[in-house]
């Protein structure tokens, strides 16, 4: 590493709830290790957060230490505050109204989530020295939304841990197989329901679909040419399954979470280096632009079968994608190059 790239302290101290889903900023902190950066993480309990935060700091030099919020762990924020004296570096990804309001739709009695979750979002970001979002798109919704800290958002895409999948870039895909895969949960702006309707309505035998999500309703169904895992699955499962697949299925919905969101999903197809076909989103037009991505009219189950059935039979744009994918990650996603970004914009803080 050069100079820049190293820490300007001791260590980075990464605070998570405990349980949370914590893939997103476990991508950086993996990469710190890897990189030789000092770095612990700790896992908080939700009936015990103040005790928990301020036992940790007791045994930390505070003066020497950055701390980091794990993404989605929002309402941690005030507390490293209050206990540290010090304004974290927050990764907040996205903000808890889009998983709670905007997709869920969960506005509880009285709309008091909808109130909740506003308040929480204000109070991790007033808090923060600075804010990791997901996309370009997303850092414009927040400047605005959020005019008062304009410039307290920071862009730091995804990407995904490496490890998972042995920490090697998989070789260009030429797979003559036609399956397609689909993985994600049952949320509006995954379109589980316009992945079905195709499937109903595809009329080629040698089109075969996999679905990977937890969604109990696809438990009772009975979809032709389709295989459907519902279970949890190891990493070096979906990995398998991932490789046995000739094209990789976005978000399918034209929700308007899609317009500023970028899947995991998107980062694990790019590093294997497999066709990736998606809804006409905001970020997903800009990767098409650059024929990294093949898209169809969100929430259209005739245009994405027809856009699946026309891929398939056209081997040379297959491996364009392919190769362009792959390449897009390697040279602006992979996981050394996003937590040097992470490291480059915490070494600003004291």
């Amino acid at each position: 590493m050069n100079a820049f790239d190293q820490i300007n302290g001791d260590e980075v101290i990464f605070i998570s709830l405990e349980n949370a889903p914590s893939s997103r900023t476990k991508t950086y902190f993996v990469g710190l290790v890897e990189l030789g950066v000092e770095c612990q993480w700790y896992e908080i309990r939700n009936k015990s957060i103040f005790r928990d935060v301020s036992r940790i700091v007791k045994n930390l030099n505070v003066a020497r230490c950055k701390f980091v919020v794990a993404s989605p762990s929002h309402v941690l924020v005030p507390y490293v505050f209050w206990v540290t004296r010090k304004m974290p570096i927050f990764d907040l990804g996205w903000p808890l109204f889009d998983g709670v309001i905007t997709s869920r739709k969960n506005h509880g009695i009285l709309k008091l989530n909808f109130l909740k979750t506003l308040v929480v979002d204000f109070f991790s970001i007033i808090f923060s020295k600075i804010v990791f979002v997901e996309s370009s798109y997303q850092q414009n919704r927040l400047n605005k939304v959020f005019f008062f800290c304009k410039g307290k958002f920071a862009l730091l895409p995804t990407g995904i841990n490496e490890l998972r999948f042995n920490n090697e870039f998989s070789e260009i895909r030429t797979s003559s197989s036609k399956v397609i895969l689909f993985r994600g949960g049952d949320l509006p702006e995954a379109g589980i329901d316009v992945l079905i309707s195709a499937i109903r309505i595809n009329t080629r035998p040698d089109i075969k679909f996999i679905i990977m999500s937890r969604s109990n309703r696809l438990k009772g169904l009975n979809l032709p040419n389709t295989q459907v895992f519902t279970d949890f699955l190891p990493d070096d499962e979906i990995k398998k399954l991932y490789l046995s697949a000739s094209i990789i299925l976005g978000q399918l919905s034209s929700h308007k979470r899609t317009n500023w969101t970028v899947p995991h999903k998107f980062y694990e197809t790019a590093y294997l280096g497999i066709p990736y076909v998606t809804s006409n989103s905001s970020p997903m037009i800009e990767f098409e632009s650059s024929k990294c991505v093949k898209l169809f009219k969100g929430g259209d189950a005739i245009d994405l079968i027809k856009t699946i059935s026309s891929l398939v039979d056209n081997s040379q744009e297959m491996k364009s994608l392919s190769y362009n994918i792959n390449n897009l990650y390697k040279t602006s996603f992979n996981q050394k190059l996003l937590s040097k970004v992470f490291l480059r914009y915490i070494n600003k803080y004291k």
